[in-house]
């Protein structure tokens, strides 16, 4: 299952993290946010690095505040070269310290997405997931397997189209044809659920 840290200041953005655990969930992924950690004696500057190590994908949302601690995790996971997600939230009185590391350095980095409401971010988010775990963590020979089953699957739903149209004397036919693309629709359905269920 892949580690997902979220980043941002914590009260200024809490319904983002909220709604960013929600995606991340919705993903079969598993959510790192530091609500959820228990005490810890480190420095909180060092048990923050050492959870962006432990992630596979971070999670940064940037609002109107600037946070030091924020530009820390995030230098970390490029250090560590982990796949960074930016989301800038658009809104008025942006903090200019926040401004000048956005477009100094993440800009020069990454491609960040804005956005304008929790709804906007949702659905970014939830696309920016699926388009990075496509890219970089699927393997070739699953990659080869979903687009065959996409192939499959639209090449059926044509014939069933196609079915639909025949006289009544061929209803014989159809139904046979019919039951013949459910088999198969069946067996596509098992190829990507093994895939799902390999786990990310």
């Amino acid at each position: 299952m892949l580690k997902v840290f979220i980043s941002s200041r914590i009260g200024e953005l809490s319904n983002e993290r909220n709604a960013a655990q929600d995606v991340i969930r919705d993903h079969k992924f598993s959510p790192n946010r530091c609500e959820q950690w228990g005490a810890s004696s480190g420095h909180t500057e060092s048990v923050c690095r050492k959870k962006v190590g432990l992630s596979d994908i971070v999670v940064f949302i940037l609002g109107q505040e600037f946070s030091e601690m924020v530009k820390k995790e995030y230098e970390e996971a490029r250090k560590r070269d982990k796949p960074c997600l930016v989301f800038d939230k658009i809104v008025d009185g942006k903090d200019t310290k926040l401004q000048n590391w956005r477009d100094n350095e993440i800009a020069s980095d990454v491609f960040f997405t804005k956005y304008a409401d929790v709804g906007d971010f949702k659905e970014k988010l939830d696309k920016s997931l699926s388009d990075l775990v496509e890219e970089r963590f699927r393997s070739d020979e699953e990659k080869k397997i979903i687009l065959s089953a996409h192939m499959q699957c639209d090449i059926m739903n044509d014939v069933i189209i196609e079915a639909q149209f025949l006289p009544d004397a061929a209803k014989n036919l159809q139904e046979t044809i019919l039951n013949k693309m459910k088999l198969r629709l069946i067996e596509e359905k098992k190829k990507v659920e093994q895939i799902l269920r390999k786990g990310l």
